[in-house]
């Protein structure tokens, strides 16, 4: 995954929301309402006919000549402001749009019901300009004052993220993605990605791979857990056999297993441990999505897959006198192995039966693998379920424990 932002979704895409309404200038008398200066009012309403017929640059001319006056009064440095905004945005002018906006937010002649948009649109400005600080000013006025919306919290997440406040950015984006669950809502995607691009921009491993875990719990996508998983092939806790396998089986079930060693290296491991069946499927999937590309690659595997073959071939046949064995020994090893053994042929309810019985009897040279292989027995058999509580019963391995919870993930996904 690179270090970097998701990305600015849309900067002033919508254009300058005219505040002031063309024609709605007042220039008569009216009672309760206010008027240019006698001097202000020839050259404004001048420059409002020039607005009217796309005369910009008239328009412009005639404001300066207000500007230019000696004395203007408070409603005539309003209408100026209201209409250079104007001719700020029609000349792609975005620093001086957002000065004249800003100048009349809290104008006495501003329109309340017209100010959710004013702020929004001078947080949308500011960010454009990458004046982050004043963004999230006016970003955190419109979430106060209860007009904000989507586009809003796509906005300040950018600006947090990009003012390089990273310990700021991760309180407002989690607060606002805890808001969403609380509320019975999916999380935004763009919400998750900016707290996983925090993550990366600190180096916090822990927090990139927390971050992960909620991608691929509301998103799971096979981008998300290749990373995920991936980012755990490389730690130490997963070199050993029965982990590194787990982890791989996992990455079959995602369909994220990708690299032709990766197969070979999960089918000769599920040999070794008596699952010849599943190194079976595993090794007749490379080959039918042509992950062996070299011939010497395809010679090895094709060698290893006839093994396989035989052997769960053998597999099969033995299940009767193994399950005989398996229920009269003391201890429950030889159910864990049977279990196994079923489970990779598929037969999950059997299997059910022997890694619970192994589980009873105890004994057992690695109880958190067992109790493992149930919950994928269980989650195989439909049984979601049973599946979370037999990957929340493992406790005291934290590789497993980690193993547990990215399966639970995918059986909540």
């Amino acid at each position: 995954m690179k270090n970097r932002f998701p990305g600015m979704a849309r900067i002033v895409s919508v254009g300058f929301v005219v505040l002031f309404a063309l024609g709605a200038v007042n220039f008569a008398c009216a009672q309760g309402k206010p008027l240019p200066s006698r001097a202000a009012a020839k050259s404004l309403k001048a420059a409002e006919d020039a607005i009217h017929a796309k005369k910009f640059d008239v328009a412009a001319a005639k404001i300066k000549e207000v500007e230019a006056l000696p004395e203007r009064s408070p409603y005539d440095e309003f209408l100026v402001h209201e209409m250079k905004a104007f001719l700020d945005f029609h000349n792609k002018d975005y620093a001086g749009a957002e000065k004249d906006l800003e100048a009349n937010l809290n104008s006495p002649f501003a329109k309340q019901s017209e100010m959710p948009a004013h702020v929004k649109q001078l947080l949308e400005l500011n960010l454009q300009l990458k004046d982050y600080t004043k963004a999230i000013d006016f970003g955190t006025r419109a979430i106060k004052g209860g007009f904000a919306d989507d586009a809003t919290y796509e906005f300040l997440e950018q600006a947090y993220y990009l003012k390089g406040d990273h310990k700021a950015t991760l309180h407002f984006v989690n607060d606002y993605v805890d808001a969403q669950i609380k509320a019975g809502k999916t999380p935004k995607e763009r919400s998750l990605k900016t707290i996983m691009a925090t993550c990366i921009a600190m180096k916090d491993q822990v927090c990139v791979q927390h971050a992960f875990e909620r991608l691929v719990l509301y998103y799971p996508k096979g981008d998300y857990w290749a990373n995920l998983i991936n980012s755990l092939f490389s730690s130490d806790d997963y070199k050993a056999d029965l982990p590194r396998l787990q982890l791989l089986r996992l990455a079959v079930d995602v369909n994220v297993l990708k690299n032709p060693a990766d197969y070979t290296e999960m089918a000769q491991l599920d040999m070794d441990q008596g699952a010849s069946s599943e190194s079976v499927r595993v090794l007749q999937k490379g080959m039918d999505g042509n992950v062996f590309t070299e011939q010497r690659e395809k010679d090895k595997n094709g060698r290893l897959l006839a093994a396989a073959q035989k052997r769960a071939a053998a597999d099969q046949a033995a299940i009767a006198q193994r399950t005989a064995e398996a229920t009269a020994s003391p201890d429950g090893n030889k159910d864990a192995a049977l279990g196994l053994t079923l489970l990779s042929l598929q037969q999950y309810p059997p299997a059910i039966e022997a890694l619970n019985r192994a589980l009873k009897k105890g004994g057992l040279q690695n109880p958190a693998d067992t109790q493992l292989l149930l919950g994928i027995a269980q989650l195989k058999a439909g049984n979601k379920d049973e599946a979370l509580k037999a990957f929340h019963a493992i406790k005291g391995d934290p590789k497993y424990e980690r193993l547990a919870g990215l399966w639970s993930l995918h059986t909540r996904a």
